[in-house]
């Protein structure tokens, strides 16, 4: 992993005590600014110039959300991982839309944090697991899903990378119509709607690490 340089965003002083000691312990990381809110993130940000900032959504005056905005503005090169208590789908979509690669609750141990960062330092989304359980529910949990055959996921892995159907029917020397039932049938056991929920699902199991 290289050096990433991280600044602290959070109006609680000690959650960013603690962070930032557990942070430091880590090899190649480096915490360079603490920020107690968003203006003063933004202030420090022109100096210190972070590689990565963990922000908290809630901050007064200037939010976590507004935040990431005006990061984006400034220097869209940063990157971003909030870490809140917020686990409600509205929030996490609003900060994704708002630039964040990685979402963590701050109910989840440190190591899930860590991970979130390291993925966003390489420019990949992570998303807490906790988080990806509780806004799946709606489709049953994924441990209650039948599992996936080999096929289904190689095609489903195929297509979380973005390669195209015929892509994928070519390499795998099935018909286009075969891996649209495979990836149909994958995408029901595991309750995904949508490609971006592939994506997600993907990334949070490592999927795309490999390709």
């Amino acid at each position: 992993m290289a050096h990433l340089r991280i600044m602290l965003a959070d109006d609680h002083e000690t959650v960013r005590q603690g962070l930032r000691a557990l942070f430091n312990s880590v090899p190649d990381v480096e915490v360079v600014h603490d920020a107690g809110d968003g203006d003063e993130a933004l202030l420090a940000i022109r100096t210190v110039a972070p590689d990565l900032v963990v922000t908290d959504l809630s901050m007064i005056p200037t939010d976590g959300l507004t935040l990431m905005k005006r990061i984006k503005e400034l220097r869209r090169q940063i990157k971003v991982v909030v870490l809140t208590r917020y686990r409600e789908v509205g929030y996490v979509r609003e900060a994704l839309a708002a630039g964040a690669l990685g979402y963590v609750l701050k109910q989840s141990p440190f190591s899930e944090l860590l991970q979130a960062v390291v993925a966003a330092g390489r420019g990949q989304q992570h998303l807490d697991a906790r988080l990806w359980r509780s806004t799946s529910a709606a489709n049953g949990p994924l441990a209650d899903a039948a599992p996936l055959t080999h096929r289904e996921v190689d095609v489903l892995r195929r297509a979380a990378r973005g390669e195209a159907n015929k892509d994928i029917g070519e390499q795998l020397e099935i018909a286009v119509k075969t891996v649209e039932v495979h990836k149909s049938n994958a995408m029901k056991k595991l309750g995904l709607r949508d490609r971006a929920q592939v994506v997600r699902y993907a990334v949070l199991h490592n999927w795309l690490l490999d390709a």
